[in-house]
């Protein structure tokens, strides 16, 4: 029998991780935006041990339960939803930045307009390549270009040439590919190192963990209106206003959709013990 290899946890794909393996484990996440994830997370789980405490409270009446529950929501559903939101801003950041290192420049030039000069010339470079694809592409005869061909050679050409010329011509590429309506990564993706696919990597995997933290905190109509509730039931309520992740991922560099697998349990991992933040 072949002995398993160990997996190394920070090389995991996406599809292979659980919630709780995303928000612990997922390499790239800052510490601090890591703790303010968990914090929250247990406070949502502590909110939710409240709602079934009172649930199982024969002392008071349901008009008593559900004041009481209320009184915890009011108190605590802003706090844990203000971490989450604040989360997902982090993480949507980080993953704005790697897509930038991921996207390829002329060598010791960054594709933002320094001056308005800059941005002029970047203008004009748009606005020549679309005369010229517009003029190809009315031209008579079979062999035509596409598109997305002229545009792959104007960005390889802007790469080679390098210096502020080469940045001009590069972002008049992509100024022109948005007024064509063609995706960028259909001429980038060729033209990426090794270093920068595996920055666009991680850059997608930190927006997938965007995706995955729920907007809204549990609310206690679902914990106080039946006596047998899972908490994995109550959790999905408070994550049918937005898209859940299994459903809006953004493809990955090989065209295939990466998406986190939920366990099934709670999605906040353990029971919170801790006060709530």
């Amino acid at each position: 029998m072949t002995e398993q290899q160990p997996v190394e946890r920070q090389e995991l794909s996406p599809a292979s991780l659980t919630y709780e393996q995303t928000r612990d484990e997922l390499k790239g996440v800052a510490p601090l935006v890591r703790d303010k994830w968990q914090k929250a997370d247990r406070s949502a789980a502590t909110l939710l041990e409240l709602y079934q405490s009172l649930q199982k409270d024969e002392d008071l009446v349901p008009e008593a339960r559900q004041r009481r529950a209320d009184e915890f929501y009011s108190r605590e559903a802003p706090k844990i939803e203000k971490a989450w939101q604040e989360t997902r801003e982090e993480l949507q950041g980080g993953a704005e930045a790697l897509t930038k290192m991921a996207t390829p420049r002329p060598k010791g030039e960054n594709l933002e307009a320094a001056t308005s000069d800059e941005l002029l010339t970047a203008q004009n470079e748009s606005a020549r390549i679309l005369r010229a694809f517009q003029r190809r592409a009315s031209a008579p005869g079979p062999f035509k270009q596409s598109a997305t061909d002229v545009l792959a050679s104007e960005y390889a050409k802007g790469m080679k040439e390098g210096g502020v010329v080469g940045k001009a011509r590069c972002r008049g590429t992509l100024a022109a590919a948005e007024e064509l309506g063609v995706s960028p990564e259909e001429f980038l993706a060729p033209l990426r190192t090794e270093e920068q696919r595996g920055s666009l990597d991680r850059a997608r995997r930190l927006e997938q963990a965007a995706y995955s933290i729920p907007s809204s905190a549990p609310r206690p109509g679902a914990a106080l209106n039946s006596r047998v509730q899972s908490a994995s039931n109550i959790i999905s309520k408070c994550r049918n206003d937005k898209r859940i992740l299994q459903n809006t991922l953004p493809t990955s560099t090989r065209g295939t959709k990466r998406r986190t697998r939920f366990s099934g349990r709670l999605p906040f991992g353990s029971r919170g013990s801790e006060p709530c933040v």
